[in-house]
C-alpha cells in the first residue's frame, strides 16, 4: 500500500505494518491529518479537540523536536500543501539538520509570497480625442467602444472613455522581513546553551559516583543492547531493500548516507554498554544519559529506516 509511514522507537518496520494489516484487516488504517499518509491504527493517535482527525507517530514526534527547537512560529507561512510536504519530508530530521530543513523550507516558502500584482488604472478622456488617436488602429478602437469605461462629464458635456494603463507591484515584502527577524530570533534560540537545573553540590556529587552495578540496572543494561539489536536488524533490512532492483531511484542517496552514519552511532553505543557491563560500575548520571543517547539514536534510526521502505512501497505502487 502506497503512502504507508511508520517512524516508532524500537517498532516493526513499515512493509511489516501492512502485512499484518492484511492478516489483520480490523486493525484498519487512518490517514494521518499531518503528512496525508495512511498509516495502520495502532501507529497513531487521535489529535486532542479534532474531530474525527489521526496523527501519526512519527508526526506527533516531529512536532515535539519541532516545539523543543522553539521553531513552530516559523512554519505559520506555509500553505497547507507546503506543510504536508514538509511534515513528510521532516520525519527524519533531528536536531540542526531539523533545523536547516525548517529553514529551508521557510526561505523557500518566502519566495513563493513574493508576488507581483497587475493594476489597472489609466485617465478619461474624451470621446473625440480618443477616436482621434485610435483612427489608424480600427481594431483596437472597436475594443475600445465595446468594453472601455464611460463616463459623462456633466461640466462639459461630453462623454469620456477610459483607455487602461497598467503597472505592476510588488505586495508581502513587510511580511517577508518579519519572518526574517523571526527566523533570526531562533537561530539564536537554538544556539544558546540549555539551563542546568541548580542542584546541591552533594547531590551532584552522588549522581557523578560510580557504584557496582545493581540487578536492575543489569537488566536496564541488557535490554538497551538488546534494543540496538533490534534497531540494526530493522536499519539492515531497510538498506537491503531500499537498494534491491526492483527498488532502484526510489531511494535517494543522502537516506542511506543517513543511515550508514546512525548505524555506526548505534555500533559505538552497543560498545559502551558492554564497556560498562564490563567495569561492573557506572554513575547515575552516566546511566541516563547513555539511556537518553540510545532512545533518540533508535528513534533517529527507526525513523530513517521507515522513511526508505515507505519510498520503496511508493515506487513500487507507480
Amino acid at each position: 500500500m502506497a503512502g504507508v509511514e511508520q517512524a516508532s522507537s524500537g517498532g516493526r518496520a513499515v512493509q511489516a505494518a501492512v502485512e499484518a494489516l492484511t492478516e489483520h484487516p480490523s486493525l484498519g488504517i487512518q490517514t494521518c491529518c499531518s503528512c496525508k499518509l495512511d498509516v495502520p491504527q495502532g501507529q497513531c493517535s487521535r489529535v486532542q479537540n479534532g474531530r474525527d482527525q489521526f496523527r501519526c507517530t512519527s508526526c506527533n514526534r516531529l512536532k515535539s523536536r519541532i516545539q523543543r527547537l522553539g521553531a513552530a512560529s516559523e512554519l505559520d507561512i506555509l500553505t497547507p500543501d507546503e506543510r504536508v510536504g514538509f511534515m513528510r519530508d521532516a520525519h527524519a530530521a533531528f536536531g540542526a539538520d531539523l533545523m536547516k530543513t525548517i529553514q529551508e523550507t521557510v526561505q523557500q516558502a518566502e519566495t513563493t509570497r513574493v508576488v507581483v500584482k497587475t493594476v489597472q488604472g489609466g485617465a478619461y478622456i474624451d470621446y473625440d480625442e480618443a477616436e482621434e488617436k485610435y483612427k489608424n488602429k480600427p481594431k483596437q478602437w472597436e475594443n475600445i467602444k465595446k468594453h472601455a469605461k464611460m463616463i459623462h462629464c456633466p461640466v462639459r458635456g461630453v462623454d469620456m472613455l477610459q483607455i487602461p494603463e497598467y503597472k505592476d507591484t510588488q505586495e508581502n515584502e513587510h511580511v517577508r522581513e518579519s519572518i526574517r527577524k523571526r527566523k533570526a530570533e531562533v537561530d539564536i534560540k537554538s544556539k544558546k546553551a540549555p539551563k542546568k537545573k541548580e542542584v546541591d553540590d552533594d547531590e551532584e556529587g552522588k549522581a557523578s559516583a560510580k557504584k557496582a552495578l545493581t540487578g536492575p540496572v543489569k537488566k536496564k543494561l541488557e535490554s538497551l543492547k538488546q534494543r540496538i539489536g533490534q534497531c540494526k536488524v530493522n536499519v539492515a533490512e531497510a538498506q537491503a531493500k531500499g537498494k534491491a532492483p526492483d527498488a532502484e531511484g526510489a531511494v535517494p542517496g543522502h537516506f542511506f548516507t543517513k543511515l550508514t552514519k546512525v548505524e555506526a552511532e548505534l555500533t559505538s553505543l552497543q560498545g559502551n554498554v558492554e564497556k560498562i557491563k564490563a567495569c561492573n560500575q557506572v554513575s547515575k548520571n552516566d546511566m541516563a544519559e547513555l539511556t537518553n543517547t540510545i532512545d533518540e539514536t533508535i528513534e533517529r534510526a527507526e525513523a530513517i529506516a521507515a522513511r526508505i521502505l515507505s519510498l520503496v512501497e511508493e515506487h513500487k505502487a507507480d
